[in-house]
């Protein structure tokens, strides 16, 4: 089965989770981020994995474009969500206030593929409302393994 994986990354955890999920599906996987280009097609997929982070409760911009501008593609295909933020009970959530419930409650999957807080990749800003609202003021590893690999296995046995 042919897949693409299209994500934005801000600050390269989304993207390593993609790259995670692409190297434990079977068959033919291309992955895309895009905050470096958008696909041209998507004819030759029969699925495709969106994969997003959320900062101050938004998807990223391009994420949102990129499916806004392909739903109707979308829909004809088998399509999961993945989502690293730093707050897992509301991976969904945010999906759900940013896309129309439709597509998300069509979606074969919604996962949660963890976090990670890098502080001398972000910005000042960032830092501080990182310290103020999630009361983080530490460097943060937490992509999920385990939870990219349950993914994996329920679309390698479609």
């Amino acid at each position: 089965m042919n897949t693409l994986i299209v994500y934005a990354s801000k600050h390269g955890a989304t993207e390593r989770a993609a790259e995670k999920l692409s190297d434990k599906l079977n068959g033919n996987v291309d992955c895309v981020n895009l905050k470096k280009g958008i696909p041209e097609s998507m004819n030759q997929y029969e699925r495709v994995i969106l994969g997003t982070s959320v900062y101050g409760g938004k998807l990223h911009k391009e994420f949102v474009d990129f499916i806004e501008k392909n739903e109707h593609e979308l829909k004809k295909k088998e399509y999961a969500f993945f989502v690293c933020c730093g707050f897992e009970a509301k991976a969904e959530t945010y999906l759900r206030e940013n896309l129309a419930d439709e597509l998300v409650d069509k979606a074969l999957f919604v996962k949660y593929f963890g976090q990670e807080i890098v502080w001398k990749k972000m910005k000042f800003y960032e830092r501080a409302a990182l310290k103020m609202v999630a009361k983080v003021k530490n460097d943060v590893h937490d992509i999920r393994d385990k939870d990219i690999e349950e993914a994996a296995d329920f679309l390698n046995e479609m």
